[in-house]
């Protein structure tokens, strides 16, 4: 995970136009990100710090990747702080698919905690 932590430019995943998709090339790093993050999602409590990082990227693709994630870890694995990321995600975030599932996502907490 070290590796994957050096790689990705914490700035430069961070910023960005709301709801891009990556293909430009400046994307480059978000779609590195998006790949690790897809595999995340089998390892919970792996990598929540890159899954933080996703939810805070402009890439609707790394957003949903982080989301898939937290979806399927349990909760006592998420990042610390996370809840108040979905909860705007739910609210406002662009994309429907990732308002619904972030609400989704959400539902889980007061179940599981």
């Amino acid at each position: 995970m070290s590796l994957a932590r050096d790689a990705f430019p914490r700035q430069a995943i961070a910023n960005g136009a709301p709801d891009s998709l990556w293909f430009d090339p400046e994307f480059r790093a978000h779609y590195a990100l998006d790949w690790t993050l897809q595999e995340l999602r089998r390892f919970p409590g792996t990598g929540g710090d890159l899954v933080a990082l996703g939810l805070s990227s402009p890439s609707i693709m790394n957003r949903g990747r982080s989301l898939v994630a937290l979806k399927a870890w349990p909760v006592d694995h998420w990042p610390a702080g996370v809840s108040e990321r979905l909860r705007e995600i739910a609210s406002s975030d662009g994309h429907e698919k990732n308002r619904t599932l972030a609400a989704e996502v959400l539902a889980r907490v007061d179940r599981e905690r």
